[in-house]
């Protein structure tokens, strides 16, 4: 594909980007796609740029959307919509300091003390792999690595574990609604299933209906009431960490056994050395990263890279292409164990907005790795199961299905 011609939502280039981020570093690094006057920021050097000029760039996701709504009629509707429906508010991810700044020390000091949750963690894992590893098969997305993290994130929430079900709802909603490829029959779906889940989140956090000592809606409560920060902040907070949380986590996990199941070899050193796992778990993050990229909006007329950005224009800042950078990366293609800097990765993002639950999503990875590695001792694609796939989004790198054999 010739890059004057590119079109980022295009499903073959969402199913496998790798070799279009390729031309992109090399001849076009900061490349404009005038009919979504929208900037792809592919080089490392240029995206940590970005990702650090706070006043240049902002995190708005809110304003995105609207620009978004000029580029497709019926997508435009259908965002109004939204707008309509529940108060979009800016929060972590998607908010600039001072307020992003405001917001990430309500809710850090709880994930800070994730060690402690560990015990229950590994009590989530253990539920959900029994049946697998009786049945000696499994779809692991749609077994285990979408559900653990939902379960994990709703426990820390303070959600009934009943309502596992109606978190993935919610969540999936939320992925689907930023995909940038969602047909509009499902994107109209996807709109009402998050204004109720927002209400949903709102009745817990906002109105006192869950809280459980130690758990975050009730730290959110109690700063709504002393106003630390505001109900809608609170409902949007809740909503960002169930949405980017579930999905970032699973997408990891996913990732880190179809690379596992596709390297017998790696597998068995693992099992060798689990002391390992965390390093290889950074690996995954910079060779598959859980999130392609995230939107920045550009506050007035500025350059990056050498390219002049007008006022108003959005940029994508493409994590996964920056952490496929040869200019940093040392055969950046292949999957290397013992990677020197491997943790100079853009898989959490980075600067200010790197994602504060970060730790939490590395732990929940490692756990499950350890017990499913020390339970088998074969990972193995199904034979005659339908290749691995990703499901289309502009956002996530999340695999639709991964068929194994476990012994």
């Amino acid at each position: 594909m010739n890059t004057a011609e590119l079109n980022p939502f295009d499903l073959d280039v969402l199913a496998d980007p790798y070799d279009l981020y390729a031309r992109l570093r090399d001849t076009s690094p900061v490349h404009h796609v005038p009919d979504m006057d929208l900037f792809l920021v592919s080089r490392y050097a240029d995206v940590k740029d970005a990702a650090t000029r706070k006043d240049d760039f902002s995190s708005h996701l809110t304003a995105v959307v609207m620009a978004t709504a000029k580029s497709t009629a019926a997508v435009g509707a259908e965002l109004v919509q939204l707008d309509a429906g529940v108060d979009v508010v800016d929060v972590l991810a998607t908010a600039d300091p001072p307020d992003h700044t405001r917001q990430r020390k309500t809710v850090a000091r709880t994930f800070r003390e994730i060690e402690q949750s560990e015990p229950a963690l590994r009590l989530v894992i253990d539920e959900m792999l029994a049946p697998m590893l009786d049945a000696g098969s499994c779809d692991l997305m749609g077994d285990f690595a979408e559900w653990v993290p939902v379960r994990v994130i709703g426990d820390l929430l303070g959600l009934p574990a009943t309502d596992a079900e109606r978190i993935k709802q919610g969540a999936d909603c939320g992925v689907e609604l930023l995909s940038g490829v969602t047909p509009p029959d499902r994107l109209a779906e996807c709109i009402t299933g998050i204004v109720e889940f927002a209400a949903y989140v709102d009745d817990h956090v906002v109105h006192g209906a869950t809280r459980a000592p130690g758990r975050l809606f009730g730290l959110l409560a109690t700063c709504v009431e002393d106003g630390t920060i505001t109900g809608s902040e609170a409902t949007a907070i809740a909503l960002q960490l169930v949405i980017a949380g579930s999905d970032s986590t699973g997408n990891l996990i996913g990732n880190a056994v179809r690379l596992l199941a596709e390297h017998p070899d790696l597998q068995a050193e693992l099992r060798a050395e689990p002391s390992e796992i965390p390093a290889y778990l950074e690996e995954v993050l910079r060779f598959e990263s859980p999130f392609r990229g995230h939107f920045r909006v550009a506050t007035r007329d500025t350059t990056l890279g050498g390219t002049d950005i007008h006022e108003g224009a959005r940029l994508f800042l493409m994590w996964g292409s920056a952490n496929r950078d040869p200019d940093v990366f040392e055969r950046p293609d292949e999957l290397m164990l013992h990677r020197p800097n491997a943790g100079d990765h853009f898989g959490f993002g980075w600067g200010v907005h790197r994602c504060v639950g970060a730790p939490l999503a590395r732990l929940e990875a490692t756990l499950a790795l350890e017990r499913l590695l020390s339970e088998t001792t074969h990972i193995e694609p199904t034979p005659g199961a339908s290749t691995p796939d990703y499901v289309p989004s502009m956002l996530v790198r999340r695999l639709s299905h991964l068929h194994l054999d476990l012994r």
